[in-house]
């Protein structure tokens, strides 16, 4: 992204798209972790151990950034893609065997604003392109 951003707008663009890709990467990193110790919660019922939690999600996901080629990057990436789908799909497939709890009636929402169909499309785009943002979807994506 720096050399891109030299190319576009020399010295100061590189810095700027440097910066902005490292912050990026940072602000990622720190979403995986946190999103690690809220699963190991939930699996574990066992709510005192979130720092333990965070650090061993750190440690994790510092071991699966040592390869630091694009070949090991894009097999990592392989695999995030792959869980997301996975996770998609089994989330649609419980939700569709569940049913509607008797009593409540559920209603399509024909008067969806621009807004708020904006916003829950953005939020699966963003979500899906934050983890699997080293693929060349999740590029065109971002």
């Amino acid at each position: 992204m720096g050399d891109a951003g030299q190319i576009l707008a020399g010295a100061w663009g590189r810095e700027i798209c440097g910066i902005a890709q490292t912050t990026f990467l940072v602000f990622i990193m720190g979403s995986h972790v946190l999103t690690f110790s809220i699963m190991m919660n939930v699996l574990t019922n066992h709510s005192l151990c979130t720092i333990w939690f965070m650090v061993i999600g750190t440690v994790i996901s510092f071991i699966c950034t040592l390869p630091r080629t694009l070949k090991s990057v894009s097999r990592l990436s392989i695999a995030s893609f792959a869980s997301v789908v996975v996770a998609m799909v089994i989330t649609m497939i419980g939700v569709g065997v569940r049913g509607r709890p008797a009593g409540i009636i559920i209603e399509n929402t024909p008067d969806v604003t621009f807004n708020k169909a904006f916003i829950g499309v953005m939020n699966i785009v963003f979500a899906y392109g934050t983890c699997s943002s080293f693929t060349p979807l999740g590029v065109l994506i971002c």
